[in-house]
């Protein structure tokens, strides 16, 4: 029997899923997975490698705040936005994103695969993806950039006058009702600017598959990284509980199964002797791909806390340091496959919430590409070609000494 103390942890939801009770349930794509789809596993695995580096250093600005984001939803947003990005810019956003190998046919094709997927692997677990580009109606935006997202990402695609104020309530409804209200807005005005956004949003719902007894949570303390304790309500099974479970000389974990177990939630509890510090340093290099494979099931008494969370975060510094920065760059992004124009980033912002009680967990991510123009410089034009007066002056007396008006001017 493994008892587990409450201190700080990592959750790593392991979002697979689906759609409302009272739609049409569609069959799931057979046998789903690596064997299925290599490359749709590849794009797995590098969306895991990004999300881990981007973690750590979110981690590294804000040691002591909550965190959570969704590789998923940051990438989605990020992949629809490099169809539109070519040459170096297009290269400098693959490599970042861990594309390394994949073409964007491979990378576009393997998000059709897996987002068509993820709404199916449960009926008893929602799990919503949706993705959509809005752009100004009078700007000329290529039609393949359009074409390709609406195909492969299933994007809608919304003119909209961008001058508009309600235009920001529209956007921000959309993100409110694909969110089911639990992120109300991802923006509060439009760049004068700005082009296009591009939207990705997820919504997850999960009940877990051996619930939590709500009269057996308890009162307790959570111990803070600086020693210092907050009260909070321990959920527990009333004892020991048999549950996937995994222990090296670096940390506890376990994983707690929602619905029909193709999505779990794993937490990872660092021992004594290993920080939060070195737990998430491992994690960015690569400790993950073995650990979740070396769970098994055992007797566990287990206390979690009841929680709920909500982050907010432009990506826009991060994602430069982490080899993105030619997009961001007036003048230097190419985003010809978008436009004729001087176009580039100008916002990556990424929000998102999650709940966690007795009876499962409610998660939601929004993720915003904004796009803007180089503004055309707004010149005051004058040309004296017509009769002026002029006049020469001393500034510091403000003295006239020179006084004139010029009716025929004469280079004679």
């Amino acid at each position: 029997m493994r008892k587990l103390p409450i201190l700080g942890f990592v959750a790593v939801l392991l979002f697979t899923q689906c759609q409302d009770n009272d739609q049409p349930q569609p069959q799931a794509p057979v046998n789903y997975g690596c064997a299925e789809n290599p490359v749709a596993c590849e794009l797995v695995a590098a969306n895991n490698k990004f999300g881990f580096n981007l973690f750590q250093r979110l981690h590294q600005e804000e040691p002591n705040d909550n965190i959570f984001i969704s590789p998923l939803s940051i990438n989605t947003a990020l992949s629809m936005t490099a169809n539109g990005a070519a040459g170096d810019t297009r290269e400098g956003m693959k490599n970042t994103m861990e594309y390394l190998d994949l073409s964007m046919d491979e990378i576009n094709n393997a998000y059709q695969y897996v987002l068509t997927a993820l709404p199916l692997l449960d009926p008893h677990v929602q799990m919503y993806p949706a993705n959509s580009i809005w752009h100004e109606k009078t700007y000329p935006v290529k039609v393949p950039f359009l074409n390709t997202n609406q195909e492969y990402y299933d994007s809608e695609v919304n003119p909209l006058d961008f001058k508009d104020p309600n235009s920001v309530n529209i956007l921000n409804g959309w993100v409110n009702d694909k969110t089911k209200g639990k992120i109300p807005t991802i923006i509060d005005e439009i760049s004068p600017d700005a082009i296009m956004y591009l939207i990705n949003a997820i919504y997850f719902k999960g009940e877990w598959r051996k619930q939590f007894d709500e009269d057996k949570t308890i009162a307790g303390d959570f111990y803070k990284a600086d020693g210092t304790t907050v009260p909070v309500h321990l959920m527990n099974y009333g004892g020991e509980a048999e549950m996937r479970y995994f222990e090296n000389d670096k940390i506890q974990a376990v994983d707690l199964p929602y619905a029909d177990s193709v999505f779990s939630m794993s937490l990872l509890l660092p021992k004594e002797n290993y920080s939060l510090d070195q737990l998430i340093n491992d994690l960015q290099g690569g400790a993950w791909n073995d650990w979740q494979h070396n769970f098994s099931n055992q007797e566990v008494v287990m206390y979690m806390p009841r929680f709920k969370m909500e982050y907010e975060k432009v990506l826009n510094d991060h994602l430069i340091a982490m080899g993105m920065d030619l997009a961001f760059r007036p003048g230097f992004a190419d985003f010809s496959n978008i436009a004729d124009d001087n176009l580039f980033i100008s916002l990556v912002k990424h929000k998102s919430f999650v709940e966690v009680n007795e009876v499962g967990t409610e998660a939601a991510a929004v993720t915003i590409v904004g796009i803007e123009t180089i503004s055309v410089p707004q010149y005051v034009y004058v040309s004296f070609n017509r009769p002026f007066i002029f006049l020469i002056r001393e500034n510091k007396s403000n003295g006239v000494l020179f006084l004139g008006k010029m009716m025929e001017p004469s280079e004679e």
